[in-house]
């Protein structure tokens, strides 16, 4: 560590500067109703990233059913978001559709400013929901190894 580039923990920052520091506001939640498809009625929410090559896009489309026939799910059982950059965050995503399971596709925890970085296919308890990140529909197409760790992450889930 070299002394241009010191890192201090939050809370021995706020113990050694706690008469001279100022925190700046952070970034406010935004109120933009985000726009999903299916009905949530099990309180589950799929996000992930479209693929912009509509031969992919098919494919992931039909991956996405078959996911959720595996865990005896239909539309009218979920959300289902498609990360647009910018995305809101965990904390509008859990204001709007206040679910109890998130499967993210591609998109990562930083991307939802979630609080730390994890493996993919970790199940992260946060905030009364249950979440899994993995890597993006498109990695899946043709992994075998992804599908099967998903596959031992929902189990745990769903039944």
């Amino acid at each position: 560590m070299a002394l241009d580039n010191i890192e201090l923990d939050l809370k021995i920052c706020n113990q050694l500067f706690k008469n001279t520091l100022v925190a700046k506001a952070g970034k406010k939640p935004s109120n933009k109703t985000i726009e999903y498809e299916g009905a949530n009625k099990k309180k589950i929410l799929f996000i992930f990233r479209k693929s912009q090559d509509p031969s992919q896009s098919s494919a992931e489309v039909n991956l996405l059913s078959s996911i959720c026939k595996a865990c005896n799910l239909t539309m009218d059982d979920i959300a289902l978001v498609n990360y647009i950059s910018p995305a809101p965050d965990f904390s509008n995503l859990k204001n709007q559709f206040k679910f109890k399971y998130l499967l993210s596709f591609g998109v990562t925890p930083s991307d939802l400013s979630f609080p730390g970085d994890f493996k993919n296919f970790q199940i992260v308890n946060f905030k009364g929901a249950q979440c899994i990140f993995a890597p993006s529909l498109n990695d899946f197409l043709n992994n075998k190894s992804y599908k099967a760790s998903l596959w031992k992450g929902m189990q745990q889930l769903f039944f």
